[in-house]
């Protein structure tokens, strides 16, 4: 059967090409039925083909503030898309997400072109969506307001001089990253983007020396010999403690480690258990590893039971939080290959 897709669900770069240019293209695609008997295709990508990749472009977080304009709305439909300078996609929203001025419109005219401010979300499979617009003015942007600033670096040196940029605006929603940078510093790591103090700031934290230097010839990528001594047979740990071990507080960079209670992929979120944990800890799917952020049942692993550790926000909200969970692996020497380690889920503490 022939399926049907929206023009919207194409490459950007032929959104707007004629239908010669696309007859005849191969084309993988993401097929769902919203009706029975009805497929339909989005995620449009032509095989073979090369893709481009521009040194203008980035890839907005989770939770950022763009500026845009609005390039397309269907009255009928209540959805159009939006488009940043930059961004390599354009940007879906609803009728809902319109600013207050626009969102009884009827008439496409009366939408597109309008220049507009909004929050971006970051779904999962990497689509992106507008969300909370309201229209750009022409006035000049003025600087964050002292107090503000002032609490945006108490919320850093709390943390250890930074903090990611999704967990840092959720705090401070509805900040550009404009304005931020004026303050801060904005840097990568890991995959993702952090922010914090300037170095030269004078209330950061002052991180702790190397313990040892590392040795040129490692540096270096030269050969070294393995020359330490044989680890001694691992031992279980017990509940027997050295009275002189100290005891260490929560805090960033300290992982404890818990088990998943519950987790529901098609929800996406589920909670840990930890012991020495009054409650237990919420943590979104986004919190998860990327190839464990899947929303099809079948395609995913049972991840309840699974060990973890994760990053621990005590007040993340409605209660305990963690935006960063990491799974456990053990290893299976009879196939060779890693597994989910699992556990048994504690009592409550």
């Amino acid at each position: 059967d022939n399926v049907f897709f929206l023009r919207s669900s194409l490459p950007k770069d032929l959104n707007d090409a004629p239908f010669e240019e696309l007859q005849q293209l191969e084309i993988s695609f993401v097929v769902s039925s919203k009706e029975p008997g009805k497929p339909r295709a989005s995620h449009l990508d032509v095989l073979g083909r090369e893709k481009t990749n521009s040194g203008d472009t980035w890839e907005p977080q989770n939770g950022e503030v763009l500026d845009g304009e609005i390039v397309n709305f269907d009255p009928a439909k209540d959805f159009g898309f939006v488009r940043a300078k930059g961004c390599d996609q354009d940007i879906y929203f609803n009728r809902s997400d319109l600013p207050p001025e626009l969102a009884a419109s009827e008439r496409r005219d009366e939408v597109v072109g309008d220049k507009v401010e909004f929050e971006v979300e970051v779904k999962p499979d990497g689509k992106l969506r507008a969300h909370q617009m309201r229209l750009a003015g022409d006035e000049p942007e003025s600087d964050l307001e002292d107090d503000m600033v002032q609490q945006m670096e108490d919320f850093l040196v709390d943390n250890g001089n930074r903090q990611n940029y999704g967990t840092f605006t959720n705090r401070f929603p509805r900040v550009k990253k404009a304005k931020i940078q004026k303050h801060f510093r904005i840097v990568d790591g890991g995959g993702r983007q952090f922010v914090e103090l300037p170095l030269d700031h004078p209330r950061r934290v002052e991180e702790p020396p190397a313990a040892e230097e590392v040795p040129k010839d490692a540096e270096d990528g030269q050969d070294y010999v393995d020359d330490f001594p044989e680890a001694p047979e691992a031992q279980e740990f017990t509940d027997e403690v050295d009275p002189n071990e100290p005891a260490i507080p929560l805090g960033p960079g300290l992982h404890p480690l818990g088990v998943i209670r519950d987790y529901d992929a098609t929800k996406g979120y589920g909670f840990i258990r930890c012991q020495g944990l009054p409650e237990d800890v919420f943590f979104p799917r986004k919190a998860l590893p990327k190839s464990f952020q899947g929303q099809n049942i079948r395609d995913m692993p049972e991840l309840k039971g699974v060990q973890v550790s994760f990053d621990y926000n005590p007040s993340g909200g409605r209660g305990p939080r963690s935006d960063a969970v990491q799974l456990l692996l053990r290893w299976l020497p009879a196939d060779k290959c890693w597994l989910l380690k699992r556990g048994r889920i504690p009592a409550k503490s």
